[in-house]
């Protein structure tokens, strides 16, 4: 990296760091230094605020810019990016998920179903929730409403007893915990 590091996620074997210099990093930690231990280098191409695993070897990041990006682990090739096209009016990353999204919060891997959700968020609270299905669509799982009055910054799965829950915590002061079954 050529600039700080923004955000840090463990998976087995492996710590993917994501920077403000528009990369991501795969460590295999098992090695014995850090220039045997890079393993791959993923080019979402602006800061990364946000990212995590999905699947046996997927990795998504968003960005400061509000796009998100799908990455193989492995190879380190792009599965998808949902970018912002500034040319085309509606096909902005946060525009594609709902008109009303002001901003992505991150998104939670299901493995029960297998689906990678994504989650944005708007200044009143409400947060929308919509299967990434890859080919720039978005299939919604419907909104998150009446638990935040501001916005939403973070979010995080919960998988017990074969349910999904997904905990929320906003600008607010609130953290809250929806018990979330169309997943």
């Amino acid at each position: 990296h050529s600039d700080g590091i923004s955000k840090l996620h463990f998976e087995e074997r492996m710590l993917f760091s994501g920077s403000l210099d528009g990369l991501v990093c795969g460590f295999d930690v098992s090695m014995p230094n850090e220039t045997s231990a890079l393993v791959s280098v993923m080019k979402p191409n602006s800061p990364v605020v946000k990212l995590g695993c999905f699947g046996s070897r997927g990795l998504y990041c968003t960005t400061s810019s509000e796009t998100l990006h799908l990455f193989d682990t492995y190879t380190a090739h792009t599965l998808f990016s949902f970018d912002n096209d500034l040319e085309t009016i509606g096909n902005n990353c946060r525009e594609r998920l709902d008109p009303n999204v002001h901003n992505l919060v991150d998104c939670l891997w299901e493995p029960r179903t297998q689906k990678l959700i994504l989650l944005g968020g708007s200044h009143s609270g409400e947060v929308t929730c919509a299967e990434v299905t890859g080919k720039g669509r978005f299939e919604s799982l419907g909104p998150l409403q009446n638990g935040h009055t501001d916005v939403v910054r973070c979010a995080t799965s919960l998988h017990q007893n074969g349910g999904f829950s997904i905990i929320t915590g906003g600008e607010d002061g609130r953290i809250v915990l929806w018990t979330y079954s169309k997943a």
